[in-house]
C-alpha cells in the first residue's frame, strides 16, 4: 500500500509544478457573488448511509439515484447541506458566504456567484476551493478553482484528493506560498486518486480517519509525501 501512496504522491507534486507556469484571474472573495455556477452530484456509501443513523428507506432510495460518475460510493446523498471553503495558499480556509445549497433527493447541487478562483502565479494572495457536504455526521468535499462554469462531483475519491491539496500542495516547513494547482490539475489529481482507490483499504471513506496508520513515516520528524498525507486523513 505505501507504494501506491508513494506513487500517488509523487503524481500530485508533479502535477503542482507542471501547473506552476499556469495562471488564474478573479478577485479574493469575501462573499459570493458575480461569478461562476457550480453544479455536481454528491455520492457517499450505503454502509456510511447506515451508520450515520439514515432509516432503511432513505438509503433503499439513495442506492436507486443513477450516479453520473466514476466513483466506489453506491448512493446519493440527499438533503446535504453544501457550503464553499476557501482554501489560501498558505493552508488556512474561510468559509465563503452567502454560497450554499442543499441537495435534492439524487445528491444534486448547484452553487452559484462563485468568484474566479487565482492559482499558478505562487502569491500569497492565490487560493482555490473545497466544495464541503455535510449531512449529520456524514461529511465528503471537493477540490475546485474554477475560472468558468464547472461540474464538480463529491465522492469518497474527491475528498482524499481535497485533504491531500490542503496539506501537500503548502509543504508543512516551507514558508514561502505554495504555488496552487489550477482546475486542469486538480481535475487530474481526483482521476489519480480514483484509479488507485482499491489500493486504499486502511482508510475509512468518506471520514478519511485511519483505522490502522500503518505508515512508518509517522515515526519521523522528517518531511516526506507518506507523512504529509497521513497527516492529510488523521
Amino acid at each position: 500500500m505505501l507504494a501506491h501512496i508513494s506513487k500517488i504522491m509523487v503524481s500530485l507534486f508533479g502535477l503542482i509544478l507542471i501547473c506552476a507556469g499556469c495562471s488564474g484571474g478573479g478577485t479574493t472573495p469575501v462573499n459570493g457573488g458575480g461569478g461562476r455556477t457550480l453544479t455536481g452530484q454528491v455520492a457517499v456509501s450505503s454502509s456510511d448511509l447506515h451508520a450515520a443513523g439514515f432509516h432503511a428507506d432513505q438509503i433503499a432510495r439513495a442506492k436507486a439515484a443513477v450516479l453520473r460518475f466514476a466513483t466506489s460510493a453506491d448512493s446519493a446523498l440527499p438533503d446535504a447541506a453544501v457550503t464553499l471553503y476557501q482554501v489560501n495558499a498558505d493552508g488556512t480556509k474561510s468559509l465563503v458566504s452567502g454560497v450554499t445549497a442543499t441537495t435534492d433527493a439524487s445528491g444534486n447541487y448547484t452553487l452559484t456567484n462563485v468568484p474566479d478562483a487565482i492559482t499558478g502565479t505562487g502569491a500569497a494572495t492565490d487560493f482555490y476551493y473545497e466544495i464541503d457536504a455535510k449531512s449529520g455526521t456524514l461529511e465528503v468535499s471537493a477540490p475546485a478553482a474554477p475560472t468558468t462554469d464547472a461540474v464538480v462531483n463529491v465522492s469518497p475519491e474527491t475528498t482524499i484528493a481535497a485533504a491531500m491539496l490542503s496539506d501537500v500542495a503548502s509543504v508543512p516547513s516551507v514558508t514561502a506560498a505554495a504555488v496552487l494547482p489550477s482546475e486542469n490539475v486538480i481535475d487530474l489529481l481526483r482521476e489519480i486518486v480514483y484509479a488507485n482507490i482499491n489500493d486504499m483499504s486502511t482508510f475509512t471513506l468518506p471520514s478519511l480517519r485511519f483505522r490502522q496508520c500503518e505508515l512508518k513515516a509517522m515515526q519521523s520528524r522528517e518531511f516526506s509525501p507518506e507523512l504529509a498525507f497521513c497527516r492529510a486523513v488523521e
